[in-house]
């Protein structure tokens, strides 16, 4: 398990946030991956491709001021 670390502004997006993912080098490109919102319980799945969320802000997804996010990769092509 890594651990990554980065400051969002309130007003940045899910997609903003799937993108920073997506950037990590232990995630490969091919991969599907799964975000969470590990701060909630039960964890609270954050789903980039919906549109709904895909253009929420952090703080309208209660991500801000401070969360924590799990990134499962489910499968890599």
């Amino acid at each position: 398990m890594r651990c990554a670390q980065r400051r969002f502004e309130s007003d940045n997006t899910l997609t903003d946030l799937a993108h920073y993912v997506r950037s990590l080098p232990e995630v490969p490109v091919d991969a599907q991956v799964r975000i969470e919102n590990v701060t909630t319980r039960p964890h609270q799945r954050l789903d980039p491709e919906d549109q709904l969320q895909r253009n929420a802000s952090l703080y309208a997804l209660d991500l801000w001021p401070i969360s924590h996010v799990g990134v499962v990769i489910e499968a890599a092509a």
